[in-house]
């Protein structure tokens, strides 16, 4: 192939940088998008106004591109990644939760003596009566 085309360069990455999808669909796109420049013949050009007047301006093709509805699934996929996380974290919280608070009325339980208490002593019963002795 030879030397790449500086304002070819340049007109891509522009392009590149108004795509706002993931990092391999952006990848797929921009080396299709160089090849059908390279096959429009675009060895010759060396103004970057050229490369806005034949192709359409960075804007234009970012555009076309993410209406095409490439960023629609990419959005819909990340909001629904988003609320699975987040239903896991406010599951983890409701957990914390009950287990801290389980725990802090067992340690007020045994603070204040209202705690339950279980005694067993082998061959003889123990009423309650016994305890008011």
């Amino acid at each position: 192939m030879g030397e790449k085309n500086p304002v070819l360069e340049k007109y891509i990455k522009q392009v590149g940088a108004l795509l706002q999808c993931p990092s391999a669909e952006k990848k797929r796109f921009l080396t299709a998008f160089r090849e059908q420049l390279l096959d429009a013949g675009v060895d010759s050009i060396s103004d970057i106004a050229e490369f806005h007047a034949r192709f359409g301006a960075p804007e234009t093709i970012a555009q076309g591109f993410l209406s095409e509805g490439s960023d629609l699934t990419y959005i819909k996929r990340k909001t629904g990644v988003r609320k699975i996380v987040l239903l896991g974290v406010l599951a983890a919280l409701a957990i914390f939760l009950i287990v801290m608070i389980a725990e802090l009325v067992e340690n007020h339980q045994q603070a204040t003596g209202h705690g339950e208490e279980v005694l067993i002593e082998f061959g003889t019963t123990i009423y309650a009566e016994d305890f008011a002795r």
